[in-house]
């Protein structure tokens, strides 16, 4: 039997940089790529213990800033729809 986590917190977008080696300094560093993808501690637990093969169900609360209304509320919760073992409810505040 596969026990169900709970993940209870935020789904957020976030943005990643790349850089080519690790900072050396305190100085401006410019960065090699740039992707934008869906995350936050509750989601990026979700979307894990589902691709582990646990069963996760998250609970999450996103903004209702200008990412949030163009549309990318489903995408930022979007890791854990492409496992199968994750459900979402999210609300929009």
């Amino acid at each position: 039997m596969v026990a169900t986590v709970l993940c209870v917190g935020q789904a957020v977008q976030d943005f990643v940089f790349t850089l080519p080696t690790l900072p050396q300094a305190a100085r401006k560093y410019p960065a090699s790529h740039f992707e934008s993808v869906g995350g936050g501690p509750a989601a990026t637990a979700a979307a894990a213990i589902a691709q582990l093969g646990g069963r996760a169900l998250l609970a999450a609360r996103v903004g209702s800033d200008t990412v949030a209304n163009s549309g990318a509320t489903a995408w930022i919760v979007a890791p854990c729809d492409a496992c199968p073992a994750a459900s979402r409810r999210y609300r929009q505040s």
